[in-house]
């Protein structure tokens, strides 16, 4: 539950910027107003304490705003604690009152409760498609597991059927039905067991297993998919190579997918250069010992070994 409020919550900060800049072009416009009228005080008034709190409060935009973003959010009172709207109504009265209550309603009855409502809509859209996306990944992955734990039966069961048959040869294709329809649990005992490409090859063109990795999403191009999953080119498959090549090439391929094997390719290219710099040293220091090999020379009865 943290989680989705903290995901909701950054859902809904490009809702409260916008919130806020329409609220600060509204104050920005209130503020500009005020200081171009109450902000130059009123000549019908002679009182200090009035011309202070105006001075202190509305005299610049930029006190204006701040003095009215104080109001809107209720600490709309002088220095001395007396409420800033009794004070103006006092000298402007109706005029003020009535454009005090307009810009009120508009903003904390209107504006506020629409952003409220709009961010509280995007917050709770941005947590239930959160949550909604994290079940749908869940029900994917059951039901990938649910349909590879099929394949994987009726394909040791196949090659069971293969190595007790015709030890290891190519099922006649009325057993292979049989064989592939009672498909259990222990066919799947045997965890060393190698999928021959004879074995492979005809079970990929039965309707069931065909079936099957329609479900699992693997391309509908699969002449070659015996030689892509077996990559160390044994002739054969265990059964976590199977596994793991089925869930790789599941789908569709991605530019992540094409960019791995580039850089795969590239990393290959760079291990063959070296293993060339490498052969290319050997041979030049097998020449140069063929130069430095020792030589006997004889010296009336002793002899003695001289290197050229």
């Amino acid at each position: 539950h943290g989680n989705l409020m903290v995901e909701g919550l950054i859902g809904g900060m490009m809702t409260l910027f916008w919130a806020f800049a329409l609220f600060f072009v509204i104050v920005y416009i209130l503020a500009v107003f005020v200081t171009t009228t109450i902000g130059q005080g009123s000549p019908d008034v002679d009182d200090e304490t009035f011309t202070s709190e105006v001075e202190s409060n509305f005299s610049s935009v930029q006190r204006s705003l701040f003095t009215i973003f104080r109001c809107f959010i209720g600490d709309c009172a002088t220095s001395e604690g007396a409420p800033i709207v009794r004070m103006l109504t006092d000298v402007y009265g109706a005029k003020f009152a009535i454009t005090y209550v307009i810009a009120t309603i508009v903003v904390e009855f209107g504006l506020f409760n629409l952003i409220m409502a709009v961010y509280l809509e995007r917050t709770l859209s941005a947590a239930k498609n959160t949550a909604e996306t994290a079940a749908a990944v869940k029900a994917e992955s059951r039901h990938v597991a649910k349909e590879l734990h099929k394949l994987m039966k009726k394909v040791c069961a196949a090659q069971n059927g293969a190595n007790i048959v015709m030890k290891g040869g190519f099922v006649d294709h009325s057993t292979l039905k049989k064989v592939l329809d009672g498909a259990s649990d222990n066919d799947l005992t045997n965890i060393d067991i190698q999928i021959t490409h004879e074995v492979f090859q005809a079970i990929l063109v039965h309707p069931c297993v065909s079936d099957l990795l329609d479900r699992l999403d693997v391309p509908a191009d699969r002449k070659d998919l015996f030689d892509l999953l077996d990559a160390d080119k044994s002739g054969g498959l265990a059964l976590h190579q199977l596994l793991y090549g089925l869930l790789k090439i599941r789908g569709e391929a991605h530019q992540t997918d094409i960019l791995a094997g580039v850089l795969g390719v590239r990393a290959t290219l760079d291990l063959v250069k070296r293993q060339q710099d490498c052969v290319e040293t050997i041979r030049q220091m097998l020449e140069d010992l063929q130069y430095c090999r020792p030589q006997t020379v004889r010296r009336s009865s002793n002899a003695s070994t001289v290197w050229i």
